[in-house]
């Protein structure tokens, strides 16, 4: 490739593969795939691709779910061709997988922050949405990245800038 020729981008095709095999990764990472899991992966790709393409993806999932998955290779393509905010709401997405059955089991957090490293999510990033799925105490502080002796104004702030962050008209 010679100077100041871009890299071929990845089709949405391609897109939709590795997102299968992440999922699958998500899945399969406490050791059972779960029908709920299944369900909401299914649901999803019928709102992003249609009923056909759901089909394909699904099918190609459950091939997937019986090989070993290697998450550096997946994440590093996404990674190349996503950009920053839409790889935040892949973390969401993946989070939706872990906690479609009812709980998160460690070895799936586990899995999704290995997931974020290698999308390049910041690790204040990844805690600020693991809150949002995992609940405890300090969430909402967690949520908006503030300390909780944060005043009123630092709430604000941290929640506007929050709102900025995520809302879809970026």
């Amino acid at each position: 490739m010679g100077s100041g020729q871009r890299p071929p981008r990845t089709s949405g095709g391609d897109f939709a593969v590795s997102l299968v095999v992440l999922s699958a990764a998500i899945m399969k990472a406490d050791g059972k795939v779960v029908k709920a899991e299944l369900d909401y992966v299914k649901s999803f790709f019928l709102r992003q691709f249609g009923s056909q393409k759901t089909e394909q993806y699904i099918l190609l999932l459950r091939d997937v779910l019986k090989k070993d998955i290697n998450m550096f290779e997946v994440c590093s393509q996404i990674r190349n061709n996503m950009d920053y905010s839409g790889r935040l709401q892949l973390i969401h997405y993946l989070f939706g997988i872990a906690m479609a059955d009812g709980a998160g089991h460690q070895s799936e957090i586990d899995a999704i922050e290995t997931a974020a490293k290698y999308l390049g999510v910041s690790s204040a990033e990844f805690r600020s949405v693991k809150a949002m799925f995992i609940k405890d105490t300090n969430s909402a502080y967690k949520i908006l990245e503030i300390e909780q002796s944060a005043t009123d104004d630092e709430v604000k702030k941290a929640y506007r800038r929050m709102a900025m962050k995520y809302h879809p008209d970026k």
